[in-house]
């Protein structure tokens, strides 16, 4: 599967329509002022159709990504959690995933995820979402169609 390829879609997608950075989360890169997004992906591999077809294996799987949206404001990072919702739920938006062979399945959760630091409280909010790609696996080598056995 092209992992970066479709992190790239969709960090993009959030980062361009709401002109806010999105980071991996837990990374040791510099924190960016706020409002900003991490993200992780939480479960990568979620296969859920597969066949095999002319040497190819051809599988429906679903990716989960869970964003947290970051600042001192609670009502901007719920806010910016609900657009973050409609970004994926709203009929362009989802075209132009579709087009880069990337699916909205559904929301999973949105709620708070605030926490404490040590002089204040930084507010969080935050939304787990559940897409579905296609991925085409090629297998190396020649397919055997038949099998002779000597008597």
């Amino acid at each position: 599967m092209d992992y970066r390829n479709i992190k790239r879609v969709i960090i993009g997608h959030i980062r361009d329509n709401t002109g806010r950075p999105v980071i991996l989360q837990a990374s040791n890169d510099e924190q960016p002022a706020y409002p900003f997004c991490a993200y992780t992906l939480t479960s990568p591999y979620l296969p859920k159709s597969s066949a095999e077809y002319n040497g190819e294996l051809i599988e429906d799987v679903e990716v989960v990504f869970s964003f947290t949206w970051h600042s001192n404001d609670a009502t901007e990072v719920q806010t910016l959690s609900h657009d973050t919702a409609m970004l994926f739920k709203l009929a362009q938006h989802r075209q132009t995933l579709s087009d880069q062979g990337i699916v909205f399945v559904k929301i999973e959760g949105l709620q708070s995820r605030d926490t404490f630091l040590s002089v204040d409280n930084e507010r969080r909010y935050g939304i787990d979402i559940r897409f579905r790609v296609r991925n085409i696996e090629t297998f190396g080598g020649e397919l055997i169609d038949t099998v002779e056995i000597p008597q």
